[in-house]
């Protein structure tokens, strides 16, 4: 299973969709999220998630990432 639990800041907000069992730390405050739910993270907010089980994150930034869209 890949580890996500990097903290990170971005300047954008995001939306994510959880398709697994995820924690989530958004401002230092900590949630599990079951498949199916979904988060919002606000631009400028650290923010981290960690797989509990397998499983993938759908994420959505507006506006677009252009350096995702080269991938």
């Amino acid at each position: 299973m890949a580890r996500t639990d990097r903290l990170s800041c971005g300047s954008r907000p995001r939306i994510c969709f959880a398709l697994g069992r995820f924690e989530v730390t958004i401002a230092g405050r900590t949630e599990t999220l079951a498949a199916g739910g979904s988060f919002i993270v606000p631009s400028g907010l650290v923010h981290g998630v960690k797989a509990l089980e397998a499983g993938r994150l759908i994420d959505s930034f507006t506006p677009h990432r252009a350096d995702f869209l080269s991938l």
